[in-house]
C-alpha cells in the first residue's frame, strides 16, 4: 500500500513545461468550485454546439475562484506573465507564460479537473480559452501529412488539433491548413487581416490583441496582411 501511495504522489508532482493540463491526483482537501462559466474572471465571448470561448483577465488584485473543467480545452496566452497553477489538492506549479503560446488540457464530465490561476508577477495574465464541446473523434488527425505554408510555425499538438504561430509582414499571405474541421485565428497584435474565400468576395478582420475569429473552413483558404505593419497571430487548426 505504501508503495502505491508513493507512486501516486510522484505522479501528482510530475509537470510539463507550459502545460496547464488536468492531472488526476488524490485530493487532500475539498474546495468549493464553480463551473467555468460562473467564474467571474472568465468572460464568455462565444458559444456554439461545438465550442465555448472565454476571454480571461487576471490582474494583481484579482482572486480567481476554483473552477471545474469538464471539457477538453486550449488556452492561448495574450501576455507575458508569471503565474501559479493551483489544483484542488493543494498542488501548485509556477509558470512563466509567453504571448502567443498555447496549452492544451484534457478533461471530461467523467474526468474533470479543478484549479485556479494566481498571478505572481509581470503583466496581468490574459488568455483566450476554447472549450471543445463535442466528444473526441476516433478518426486519426487528417492534416498529419499535409504540406504546410512555411510561415506557419508549429507550437503544440493534441488529439484536438494543432497550434501555430504566424507573423505576417505587410501584403504577405499564408495558405491555411485544409484538411481540418475548423480554424480559429487569435490576434496577438493590432492590424488588419484579409480573408481569401473560394466562393465569395474577400473580407477581413480588424485585429486587436485578444480578438479572435472562427473561420468558415469550407470557404476560407488564405489570410493576408492588409495593413501597413506586422501582424502576429496564433492559428488553431481543429481536427
Amino acid at each position: 500500500m505504501n508503495s502505491v501511495i508513493r507512486v501516486l504522489r510522484a505522479r501528482c508532482l510530475a509537470t510539463a513545461a507550459l502545460a496547464l493540463a488536468a492531472m488526476v491526483c488524490p485530493a487532500s482537501a475539498q474546495v468549493s468550485a464553480v463551473q467555468v462559466r460562473d467564474e467571474p474572471l472568465h468572460n464568455l465571448k462565444m458559444e456554439t454546439d461545438r465550442y465555448r470561448v472565454y476571454k480571461l483577465l487576471v490582474s494583481p488584485r484579482d482572486a480567481m475562484q476554483f473552477h471545474v473543467h469538464k471539457a477538453d480545452n486550449v488556452a492561448v496566452f495574450l501576455s507575458d506573465a508569471e503565474i501559479t497553477n493551483e489544483f484542488e489538492n493543494g498542488q501548485k506549479t509556477d509558470f512563466l507564460v509567453k504571448t502567443g503560446l498555447a496549452s492544451f488540457a484534457s478533461a471530461s464530465p467523467e474526468k474533470p479537473y479543478v484549479h485556479r490561476i494566481l498571478l505572481r508577477g509581470g503583466a496581468p495574465f490574459r488568455n483566450i480559452t476554447i472549450e471543445f464541446l463535442k466528444p473526441l473523434s476516433s478518426t486519426p488527425p487528417r492534416d498529419s501529412t499535409e504540406p504546410l505554408d512555411p510561415a506557419l510555425v508549429f507550437l503544440r499538438e493534441s488529439p484536438r488539433g494543432k497550434a501555430y504561430r504566424l507573423a505576417l509582414e505587410p501584403a504577405q499571405s499564408v495558405n491555411l491548413p485544409s484538411n481540418v474541421s475548423d480554424i480559429f485565428v487569435i490576434c496577438l497584435t493590432d492590424g488588419s487581416v484579409a480573408q481569401a474565400h473560394r466562393s465569395r468576395p474577400n473580407d477581413g478582420m480588424e485585429c486587436v490583441s485578444g480578438a479572435f475569429s472562427l473561420l468558415d473552413r469550407s470557404d476560407t483558404v488564405a489570410l493576408r496582411n492588409a495593413g501597413t505593419g506586422r501582424v502576429e497571430l496564433t492559428i488553431l487548426a481543429v481536427y
